[in-house]
């Protein structure tokens, strides 16, 4: 987090092109989506937001049968993956549009996830 602020901050000609608060903060992008999506989900089902469940993308992951190592791993890769392309993005595209792209990514990811659960037959 202190290197994203820092990057976020910087103005200088050092940092790479492209737009530096974006960049500082693409690293987080996955689990704070999947943190709002679960909490507008509690809420939809008229849950608490703050109760545990297992609704969170790294207990998709296991529950269609990844160890605990390659789920994360796994979303490590994602969350890099997210960080170039908006990176990279951010030199050619509206900042706006790159962010409702890795929301509109991690949706369909998402929604993946959960239709192969429901195929399975796995509990939730």
């Amino acid at each position: 987090c202190l290197l994203s602020i820092k990057l976020a901050n910087s103005h200088s000609e050092e940092t790479m092109e492209g737009n530096s608060l974006a960049i500082a903060f693409a690293p987080m992008a996955i689990p704070c989506i999947d943190v709002v999506r679960v909490f507008l989900h509690r809420l939809k089902f008229r849950l608490s937001p703050f109760m545990p469940d297992q609704s969170h993308i790294h207990h998709k992951f296991l529950k269609i049968g990844f160890s605990q190592r390659a789920a994360m791993i796994t979303i490590l890769i994602i969350s890099t993956l997210c960080t170039l392309f908006i990176a990279f993005g951010s030199r050619y595209i509206n900042i706006n549009i790159l962010v409702i792209l890795v929301v509109l990514l991690y949706t369909l990811g998402n929604c993946w996830f959960s239709k192969e659960i429901r195929k399975r037959g796995i509990d939730w």
